[in-house]
């Protein structure tokens, strides 16, 4: 099994591998050290797999999910979704969902989930929520 540390997103991440049945059954589960509320799930792409910790690092940027906790140490899930306008454009949202409160807005960032801070995702967190 996979396992090791990586960097990233101002954390390092103690990462665990399960397996799963399906084109893709990894599941890499990245913990921060110092967070454990702080955690993401890589799916590599169907048909692939990641075999060292540098390959995971490569991937820990773009997690498939993450979780973090907001200034009053509520527990968010965050992931990025697509929404294609009527024109055919299509934009970038982080949808947050903690319990039954989902709030979704523009994702302003060019890289993936895992290269933000959790002060980024807490601000972006506030951002969306005044904007709903």
């Amino acid at each position: 099994m996979l396992s090791g540390v990586v960097q990233t997103g101002g954390y390092k991440w103690q990462v665990r591998e399960e397996k799963r049945q399906g084109p893709r059954g990894q599941i890499l589960i990245l913990t921060a050290v110092d967070a454990p509320v702080c955690e993401m799930h890589i799916r590599p792409m169907p048909g692939t797999e990641a075999k060292t910790i540098e390959e995971v690092q490569l991937l820990a940027g773009d997690p498939a999910y993450r979780w973090f906790a907001d200034a009053d140490e509520r527990r968010w899930e965050v992931r990025l979704v697509i929404r294609t306008e009527p024109n055919g454009i299509e934009v970038m949202l982080a949808k947050f969902i903690s319990g039954t409160d989902v709030y979704e807005g523009e994702y302003s960032f060019r890289n993936g989930l895992g290269m933000r801070t959790d002060e980024e995702l807490r601000e972006l967190l506030c951002k969306v929520r005044r904007e709903r």
